[in-house]
Order: structure tokens, then C-alpha cells, then sequence
């Protein structure tokens, strides 16, 4: 699953730039790669218009739920009780070190009251461990970004979780009872949806968290894996890479220059210059996702750095980019791994031999 979304991890990176400039060569294998996509993997690509007719008829026949149900809240809530379980993971060294750092720098650099939705459940477990303190025997760090809201995948089940997470909010859950319907609908068919979400309920996922991040007046995030295979096509213009996560905005900004200065500047990522310590371990899988968007930033980074003339950020992203291949990315599988080793060779080699097209100061 991982190997196949390296391809479409290539078509988000620059999916909104409208104030940069024209696209590189590197963002115009786009098109082909999308057309060979939608051949190997029809069934991910469901129609939208179909889907919604099948949806309409589904509902004349079923009664929803009552959304403005009372949930009984347990003693323990159950936000408290994930937070204090991702303390006791990081005190018993359940949290891998890269995954920590790869989610201090998810929090560090969002804005003030984002809200960031986080699909991996090792990924959310380490934010939350990060905002609610560490300690591990005499080692105590301060709690960092409780302005974040950080929510996880249990958003979309309707239950205990989402009303916690509602309420902390501000936000009435009557604002997505029709998104929580068309979830609940989108998996009532009986279709396997453990290792595939299907796009018609990946969209309606994306409308009820934008909904209450502009009805909570708050900036929204996802990590990749949370708006893979969107097919909202009204959504699509508005997502912008700033390296690590996505980003929903309607107003056109430059994202190159945030994810330049995320990634050179605002990151942490010197650990990803050294030999891994265990070259034989799977990391986590939101650490692998964490490890394919660091390869994408810095060799999409690559064209851009070329033509602003800025050969120090230039090396930089190689250097990185050449480690993560030595050291890192293990899921790959080898082929794939050494075919894109191959390609990002050949065009460093061409952006050397290039000639700037900055402007002479």
C-alpha cells in the first residue's frame, strides 16, 4: 500500500502553486503518472455521480440515527484516556525517536489554533505524547502546541470520540450529521475497507473536518495520508504541500517558500543524515509516511532551489535527499527504490549542468 502511494505522493507536492512559477519537469511527470494510475487501480477511483445516486437511494430505504443523541461520558473521557496512554508510550519507549522528532516538527511549525487530522494511529499517539509532556525516568519535557487540535481517524465513527472532540471545539455535531451519514452509508455495502477507503467517503471525510475547522475559525492540516485519492474535485486546488502536511486554503499563497524554509530551516532533521542505527527495522507506518514526504519535499525542493540560484539549499536538499535514500525507506520495495535513486541522479546531473534563471543582483 505504501509503495503504490509513492506515485500520487508525487502529484500532491506541487498540486497548488499558482504564485510561484510555471511547472518544473519534475511536476510534469504528473500527468502521466496519474494516467497510469487510474489503469492499474480503476476500483480507487470511484464516480463520484454514482456513488452519490446509489447514496440517495440507500437513504430512502434506511433511517439514520438520531445525531443529536446524548453520549454518556464515561468517568474517564476518552481523549483524556488517549493522552495519558500516549504518556505511558513514550514512558515505556513504545514511541520510535524519528517518529518524535518527525511529529515535533508537524507541531512546531503549524499555525496558532490549527487544526490537524492525522490518519496514522502511531503519528497521533506521538503528537499527543508531545503536547502532554514526556517523562522517562528522571527526564521531564514541558508539554509543547496544546493550541493544535489534533484529531485522529475515531473522528469519523460518530461516537463518544467525535462529540468530545466537538465540544471542545465549540461546534455543534448537527454541522456534519450529513458527512457522518454518508461514512456510515459508505461502508454499509459490506466492501473490505481495512486496507482502502474509497474516495467517496475519503471526500465526505475532508467536507466534515473543513467544516468544523472554518466553523472553530481554525486552519486545517491532514498528513498525506489523510487526503490520498481525494476526488472532490472543487477541493483539489486548495490543498498545498508545506512539507510534512497538507494544507486547505482557498486564498492562493507560496508554499514553496514555507516548505523551503520548513525544510532548511524550521525542521529538525539532521538525524536523517546519519546511518540508521537498526538498517533491518520497519519503521512504523506513519513514520514511513513521514520518510516518503521528507524524500518528496527535498527532491521536489531541488528545481525551485536551481532557479533562485541558491546553491547552498541546493547541496543541502541532495545531501538530504541521497540520505534518505542510503539510510532510510526500507519499505520500498527494491526495484522501485533504486529505479527512483536512478531518476533522482539523472536530474540532479541535468539541474547542475543547468544554467540559473535567476536574475543577476
Amino acid at each position: 500500500m505504501m509503495f503504490r502511494k509513492i506515485f500520487i505522493l508525487i502529484l500532491f507536492c506541487f498540486v497548488a502553486t499558482p504564485v510561484v512559477r510555471a511547472q518544473s519537469a519534475y511536476e510534469a511527470y504528473s500527468d502521466s503518472l496519474q494516467a497510469l494510475y487510474r489503469q492499474e487501480f480503476p476500483e480507487r477511483l470511484s464516480n463520484m455521480a454514482d456513488e452519490l445516486a446509489r447514496y440517495s437511494e440507500w437513504r430512502k430505504r434506511h433511517t439514520m440515527p438520531t445525531i443529536a443523541d446524548v453520549v454518556t461520558v464515561e468517568r474517564v473521557k476518552v481523549v483524556d484516556q488517549k493522552r495519558k496512554d500516549a504518556r505511558k508510550a513514550y514512558a515505556d519507549g513504545a514511541l520510535d525517536a524519528e517518529l518524535l522528532e518527525q511529529a515535533g516538527n508537524i507541531l512546531r511549525t503549524m499555525p496558532d489554533r490549527a487544526l490537524l487530522y492525522v490518519s496514522w494511529p502511531d503519528l497521533y499517539t506521538a503528537c499527543l505524547a508531545l503536547q502532554e509532556g514526556m517523562e522517562r525516568g528522571e527526564v521531564v519535557k514541558a508539554g509543547i502546541r496544546r493550541d493544535v487540535v489534533v484529531v485522529s481517524h475515531e473522528f469519523f465513527q460518530g461516537g463518544q470520540y467525535t462529540d468530545e472532540m466537538l465540544a471542545a471545539l465549540g461546534v455543534d455535531r448537527q454541522l456534519i450529521a450529513d458527512e457522518l451519514d454518508a461514512i456510515r452509508f459508505a461502508g454499509a455495502d459490506g466492501a473490505d475497507r481495512v486496507t482502502f477507503v474509497n474516495a467517496y467517503e475519503l471526500s465526505y471525510r475532508l467536507y466534515a473536518l473543513l467544516k468544523v475547522a472554518k466553523r472553530s475559525n481554525r486552519t486545517f492540516y491532514s498528513d498525506y495520508n489523510g487526503v490520498f485519492n481525494i476526488q472532490a474535485n472543487e477541493l483539489v486546488s486548495c490543498f498545498y504541500n508545506e512539507g510534512l502536511v497538507i494544507r486547505y486554503s482557498e486564498t492562493p499563497y507560496d508554499n514553496i517558500s514555507v516548505m523551503k524554509h520548513n525544510a532548511l530551516e524550521a525542521y529538525r532533521l539532521q538525524f536523517l543524515l546519519s546511518p540508521d542505527a537498526q538498517p533491518d527495522h520497519e519503521p512504523a507506518e506513519g513514520q514511513q509516511e513521514m520518510e516518503n514526504m521528507c524524500a518528496t519535499m527535498f527532491r521536489g525542493l531541488l528545481p525551485y532551489m536551481k532557479d533562485e540560484g541558491d546553491d547552498e539549499a541546493f547541496a543541502a536538499c541532495v545531501e538530504y535527499l541521497r540520505a534518505l535514500l542510503d539510510y532510510r525507506l526500507h519499505h520500498w520495495a527494491p526495484d522501485f527504490r533504486e529505479q527512483y535513486r536512478r531518476d533522482a541522479e539523472a536530474e540532479i546531473r541535468k539541474l547542475q549542468s543547468s544554467p540559473s534563471t535567476s536574475s543577476p543582483e
